[in-house]
């Protein structure tokens, strides 16, 4: 059970996104139609002068109450009352709640009054009589909504700039800084914990519209979500905006009669009962001050216990009960009289107490083996007579009170020692417990409510016995099932253990997702070792088994056996794959450079020499030219012979470019440039071609020859 008392926060008003940047302030009929917010856009770019930089800065109209047509039901999530509810209390607030925290003031074209904290919201609640206040539109043609009609509406709906008050955020927990602050302005604090509490669970949040009005009983009352500002109005009702409308003009500013709802729904108050009227009812009355206390008589407590025979107590205690007149209502005279029996016991220790305290300590006494019964009885003050009165030495000891709390506060006596000195804390809980009769007696009413229901006290007992019994039984299975298990391992697997770890890691490969070594199971150890989880499951261990067919092909003899073959996996001297290998007819990096060779720049090619510098140190290409704007783009094709790599000793000669010149021949009505050249170091003659963008077919052609042909492209 949770004892934390439920405790809620409040925002006057939420807004996110792009309308968090809007500055024009409410009321500012300079403000058309619509808010709107100043974007700037920055383009950066390069150009053949350098780098140039350029703003664009608009006005972006948002969407306002003059786009809203409709609301979707589902983002109301309460209405208070209910529809059709016919006994709503007239004291209470009607009111709509949203599921969206912001949703009351997502569209208010105007930004927030900061220093007050006040938004006006965009729509507003308002409960109207039925019958008296209002009638329903008759004219509904190409109306996006349905309407009603005011005659009065200034009278009826609240002032404009009041509006912000009937709106709020309510969130189910505490979000204020300090839970000793009531309210707190700060916004820095507020938001990171209320994000925070969004995050966690988004139900704990909502936003509410109340309507102010006082309700009068036995009354039927409709009540509508309208529109607060002009433009929302014109647009409820299909009619066009006028583009010199002020964004936040009310809509009722002009004596309007005609209004758009969003929502309706009716209810009708009830006559008594409510929760204001039954407090109304109650009526004070004066209580007596002994209301709470009872007269115990405390001069004769008996088992030679010295009583309270005070002459200012009058022999008697107040026994207080648990609804008592509180104390600062009480007269100065009752009040001395309530402290005069509250300090009976000053000054402390009373003589009465001590003998208590000498009673209660014999069930000490009686198992200090020093002393014998007759000696504690003696020390306690303890006197037993026979029949005839006369005092007799009874070896039998006495039946002593309780010391209540004893288990609790880890004490067995009472203001002494066994050696006679005083206790270390001699007026703690539970010595005020013990030694004041006034706190005995409820305890001894405890006991006697435990004496008259023991019967089904014991009977709850004993039916809780069965549970008791069974949940033994299952610690002694689950104890004998330990012990089984060590037996079994010390019988079966140690010896295997001993002998070959490697049999034994096979042989418990079933149980190692159970078994946990060095904070992960054995088997997620094993799964990502060099020896996968194949090496020790059931296929392997009967692929491997000694008897199998396998084996007794191979013959295995040497290091290699099957019994050693996981370490020898884990080792590295044995693979259960071979190694990966680069075919020798596949051209690498390192096989180019070393074919092309270090006199002819060979290292360049490795990835290691592949960065934006080596790019820089690279000698300059006549071919390659930097246009402007509106210049002819040349495309060419650099076909590179390399006389290094073998298998291409005797490319692009005469037979090579007449081939290559066939495949562009076609293209040649196109007016564009082939060129396709050699190094000087590596080519005598080069040919020019005219030239055009390669087909999908001719760039086939020219794959085809890759083994002979390497070529880039600009």
């Amino acid at each position: 059970m949770n004892d934390n008392i439920g405790t809620y926060s409040f925002l006057p008003w939420l807004r996110q996104g792009i309308a968090n940047n809007i500055k024009t302030q409410d009321f500012d009929n300079n403000v058309k139609v619509r808010a709107s917010v100043n974007v700037a856009l920055t383009l950066k770019g390069e150009g053949i002068g350098g780098p140039e930089t350029e703003t664009i800065s608009r006005n972006v109209a948002l969407y306002g109450p003059g786009d809203i047509i409709g609301i979707e039901t589902k983002a109301i999530i309460k209405t208070e009352p209910r529809n059709w509810i016919t006994n709503f209390e007239p004291n209470y607030i009607p009111s709509i709640e949203f599921y969206d925290e912001d949703f009351p003031w997502r569209y208010t074209p105007a930004a927030p009054n900061e220093q007050l904290g006040r938004l006006r919201p965009w729509i507003m609640l308002v409960v109207l009589e039925e019958g008296k206040e209002f009638t329903d539109g008759k004219n509904i043609a190409n109306k996006p909504l349905p309407s009603i009609d005011i005659a009065d509406a200034r009278n009826v709906f609240p002032p404009p700039d009041q509006l912000w008050a009937w709106a709020h955020v309510h969130i189910n927990e505490y979000i204020v800084k300090l839970e000793s602050d009531i309210e707190n302005n700060d916004l820095n604090s507020v938001l990171p914990r209320f994000s925070e509490v969004l995050s966690r669970n988004p139900d704990l949040a909502y936003s509410r519209i109340v309507c102010p009005r006082k309700l009068a009983a036995n009354t039927p009352y409709h009540a509508f979500l309208i529109p607060v500002f002009e433009s929302g109005r014109l647009a409820g009702l299909g009619l066009e905006i006028p583009s010199d409308t002020a964004a936040t003009k009310s809509s009722w500013d002009s004596g309007q009669t005609e209004f758009p709802y969003y929502h309706r729904w009716y209810f009708r108050t009830g006559t008594v009962g409510d929760f204001e009227y039954l407090v109304r009812l109650l009526e004070t009355k004066p209580v007596d001050s002994r209301v709470g206390r009872r007269n115990m008589d405390v001069q004769d407590p008996g088992s030679n216990i010295s009583g309270i025979t005070d002459e200012s107590l009058g022999g008697i205690l107040k026994l207080g009960g648990a609804l008592k007149v509180p104390f600062a209502t009480l007269k100065k005279e009752e009040q001395a009289d309530v402290l005069k029996y509250d300090k009976w016991a000053e000054p402390y220790p009373h003589k009465f107490q001590k003998d208590l305290a000498s009673f209660i300590n014999l069930a000490d006494d009686y198992v200090d083996k020093n002393k014998t019964i007759q000696i504690a009885n003696a020390k306690a003050g303890i006197k037993i007579k026979d029949d005839a009165g006369n005092l007799i030495d009874d070896p039998d000891p006495v039946i002593t009170p309780p010391l209540y709390g004893r288990w609790h506060a880890m004490v067995q006596r009472l203001l002494h020692e066994r050696d006679g000195s005083f206790v270390s804390s001699a007026k703690n809980w539970i010595h005020e417990l013990n030694l004041d009769p006034r706190w005995r007696v409820a305890a001894g009413f405890g006991t006697k409510v435990v004496q008259d229901k023991q019967e089904e006290y014991m009977d709850a007992a004993w039916g809780q016995v069965g549970a008791i019994l069974e949940a033994n039984r299952k610690i002694r299975l689950a104890q004998f099932a330990k012990e089984t298990s060590w037996v079994l391992y010390n019988k079966h697997i140690t010896p295997i253990k001993e002998k070959n770890m490697e049999k034994a890691l096979v042989f418990t490969a079933p149980v190692q997702k159970r078994v946990l070594a060095q904070g992960a199971t054995v088997y997620h150890q094993v799964n990502t070792s060099r020896v996968s989880s194949a090496m020790v499951s059931a296929p392997m261990r009967r692929i491997v088994r000694p008897r199998s067919r396998l084996m007794r092909q191979l013959a295995v003899k040497g290091e290699i056996r099957p019994e050693n073959l996981i370490n020898l996996i884990n080792t590295e001297k044995v693979y259960s794959a071979p190694p990966k290998m680069v075919p020798i007819t596949v051209t690498t990096l390192d096989r180019l450079s070393a074919d092309i060779g270090p006199d002819k720049d060979g290292d360049s090619v490795l990835e290691k020499n592949q960065h934006p510098k080596a790019v820089d140190e690279l000698p300059n290409s006549p071919d390659f030219k930097i246009s402007g704007m509106r210049e002819g783009f040349i495309n060419r094709l650099i076909i590179e012979h390399t006389l290094s790599c073998p298998f291409s000793a005797s490319i692009l000669e005469k037979e090579s470019i007449r081939r290559i010149n066939t495949i562009m021949r076609p293209l040649i009505s196109q007016n564009k440039e082939f060129l396709i050249v050699r190094r000087q170091s590596d080519l005598k003659r080069h040919s020019e071609i005219p030239m055009g963008l390669c087909s999908p077919a001719d760039r086939q052609a020219l794959y085809q020859r890759r083994g002979n042909l390497m070529y880039n492209s600009w």
